[in-house]
């Protein structure tokens, strides 16, 4: 039984002074007139309960050592002593003290009872809570008890049955555990470690350093345990601490030593470095490998039910399908992304990097406004979270959206003045990188000999995309310098290496640049060969800006060979879409890359459409009959079939069909 000890009013006085202003007040009237006047079974009923957030009558009754709790809460409530019936929870009544009311009680039975009494009390609800599977009750009841051994067998319990979203909830628990007892436990100390990083900057090297001391204290616990599975779930968060630092090198060795660790039934931590290793492997260049590492990846973490992981996944299977040239897939992936990435801050990143994705396709397919408006919301986001790289791939493109609108200058401006701003190796070289490009097309090239000197030091670190970017940007280097053999060499390797592993964007760059080079070298049978086959996936694929990035030289280059390009066609129906794209390509440079060409082709030359030709045409394009137009447009049905046959002539086309492929590539529509 719990030892009373009565004190009489001069041992409260004290506590009343505890109180300040008008809650001194109302807390002697509540203490003196309103608890004392009850019976001693109320009192008694009153001081073991008030410590409890919501009661009920079974939880009381434990409490209590009692079995009249229902009567007594009945009669409370229904005597309006500061007691609020708040409703059925199957079949448990739950009541509420008035706050003010219990705090005031609570004192008293501080004051009553030692401080065993009260920790027993604590015990007993904790136990009726866990019981009951409310775990969130006894956890905190636990804490508030003391009870710190207690609460890490609670906590255990609730992280089986709890995912990632409870995070902030554990966070606050654990904070409250002494820190040697957290380090005692390794499944509590690798908890604490993830904790830390979800509530922190998860790319600051301060965040890091704050979770490597737990992580070693779980690991070194693992190991003497022979915990594999524990050991492996450490190496692949440790992968996911360092990916998100950008140090890349680490992260890939921790997802593969964890793979090693982990059971197959481990969904989750083996789904999460299976996209990790997608990452090593999209940068190895290895596209077709990184697509079987991600599907499986999120097939696993799916299975997890872990929605960040399946967000990155998406992500990752989005940026395959990029490299692919599969920009309709890689598009609706990541409009995916922007739908389901909410919800959470840490989403943040997805959704920047979704923008960003997204403003890399519409800037392939040459609609520069939209890309502009996704690449500004990528740096919002990159901005807004601190991330780094995000922050910098978001600038690079705007300064290559900014060079598409004849801009070079603001281009050049823009990523020189982020440069300043870096701290990551990477992303340095990457701006770097940038400025070489912008200064080659401004014809600026007396003054590369800075970034010549940073790529012909080897960096044994840098993976093979950024090493085939480099490739590309020398091989420029080279064409505008004269030395075509030079630029050949450089783009051989790049050709056949990202034909074979599935690198279809890189391949239409390596063939645009290697017909740059031969055309250089008047070797028009090479130059055919090459542009023909690059034509002919731009085409298919949507690409654009792989052309007109190219500029003067491209546009003369298409000039050049447009009927030798013609008769390579196999067929007629290959002849007139690699002439169309031919001539909406060349449509698309800017007019000071194509004032100097001759106007001797027709089929390079479309001739303006009038008002109501183009509306027509629009009309025409949805797939409506000559009468259904001229009922639409409110003329005589002969009065179309003239504006139709003007607007074949025009753009040099002979159906239906080609004239709608014609006003899409044209933006007619």
């Amino acid at each position: 039984m719990l030892s009373l000890q009565n004190k009489g009013n001069a041992e409260l006085e004290p506590l009343i002074e505890s109180f300040s202003g008008s809650q001194r007040h109302v807390a002697d009237y509540l203490i003196k007139e309103v608890f004392e006047s009850q019976p001693e079974p109320i009192q008694s009923f009153l001081l073991k309960t008030c410590f409890f957030r919501v009661l009920t009558s079974s939880l009381c009754d434990v409490i209590t050592d009692t079995t009249e709790s229902a009567a007594l809460l009945e009669r409370l409530a229904r005597d309006n002593l500061f007691l609020e019936q708040l409703g059925r929870s199957g079949n448990q009544t739950w009541y509420r003290y008035n706050p003010l009311f219990a705090e005031s009680i609570e004192y008293v039975a501080r004051q009553r009872f030692n401080e065993a009494d009260v920790q027993s009390l604590f015990e007993k609800a904790s136990n009726w809570y866990e019981y009951h599977g409310l775990l969130n009750e006894a956890v905190e009841t636990t804490l508030a008890s003391g009870s710190s051994e207690r609460v890490i067998v609670l906590v255990k319990k609730f992280m089986d049955i709890s995912d990632i979203t409870e995070w902030q909830t554990l966070m606050r628990w654990l904070e409250k555990i002494p820190r040697e007892l957290v380090v005692r436990d390794p499944i509590i100390c690798f908890a604490y470690a993830q904790m830390i990083l979800y509530s922190s900057d998860r790319f600051a090297p301060a965040t890091l350093a704050k979770i490597d001391p737990f992580l070693r204290e779980a690991e070194e616990k693992f190991s003497a345990e022979e915990n594999h599975k524990g050991i492996g779930e450490v190496l692949s968060f440790r992968g996911v601490a360092h990916w998100w630092r950008g140090d890349l090198q680490k992260a890939f060795e921790y997802a593969h030593r964890s793979l090693e660790e982990l059971p197959e039934s481990d969904v989750m931590y083996r789904g999460t470095s299976l996209l990790i290793l997608t990452y090593q492997a999209v940068n190895a260049g290895r596209i077709l490998h990184a697509q079987d590492l991600v599907l499986e990846g999120r097939a696993l973490l799916g299975a997890a039910q872990n929605i960040y992981g399946v967000l990155a996944a998406i992500q990752m299977l989005s940026e395959v399908f990029f490299l692919q040239g599969e920009l309709e897939q890689s598009e609706q992936l990541n409009q995916q992304v922007l739908v389901e990435a909410v919800g959470d801050e840490s989403m943040l990143d997805d959704q920047g990097i979704a923008s960003l994705s997204l403003a890399r396709i519409a800037y392939e397919r040459n609609d520069l406004d939209q890309a502009e408006s996704f690449a500004s919301r990528a740096l919002e986001l990159g901005g807004q979270r601190a991330n780094e790289t995000l922050q910098m791939q978001a600038t690079v493109q705007l300064a290559l959206i900014q060079a598409a609108k004849g801009n070079l200058t603001r281009a050049r401006e823009l990523v020189k003045s982020f440069e300043a701003k870096i701290h990551g190796p990477i992303p340095l070289r990457e701006i770097q990188n940038a400025q070489a490009l912008f200064a080659i097309r401004a014809n600026d090239i007396s003054s590369m000999d800075w970034w010549v000197k940073i790529v012909s030091t080897e960096n044994l670190n840098a993976f093979a995309l950024q090493k085939e970017r480099e490739a590309f940007i020398q091989a420029r280097l080279k064409i505008a310098e004269g030395k075509t053999k030079e630029a050949l060499g450089l783009l051989s390797s790049w050709n056949v290496d990202s034909a074979v592993n599935g690198r279809i964007r890189s391949y239409l760059e390596a063939l645009c640049l290697e017909a740059l080079a031969h055309h250089a070298d008047s070797n028009l049978p090479e130059t055919v060969r090459a542009l023909s086959e690059a034509l002919t996936i731009g085409q298919a694929k949507g690409f654009r800006r792989t052309f007109l990035d190219e500029g003067t030289r491209m546009a003369a280059m298409l000039q050049a060979t447009l009927p030798s390009l013609h008769n390579q066609a196999p067929s007629t129906t290959l002849r007139t879409r690699l002439g169309l794209f031919v001539s909406t390509l060349l449509h698309s440079f800017p007019a000071e890359a194509t004032a100097h060409l001759t106007a001797t082709d027709s089929r390079v030359q479309i001739e303006a459409l009038s008002q109501q030709e183009l509306r027509v045409l629009r009309v025409l394009a949805a797939g409506l009959s000559n009468a259904d137009i001229a009922q639409e447009l409110v003329v005589s049905t002969n009065t179309i079939k003239t504006h139709v046959k003007s607007i074949y002539r025009k753009l040099n086309v002979s159906s239906r069909e080609e004239a709608r492929e014609v006003a899409r590539e044209l933006k007619l529509l």
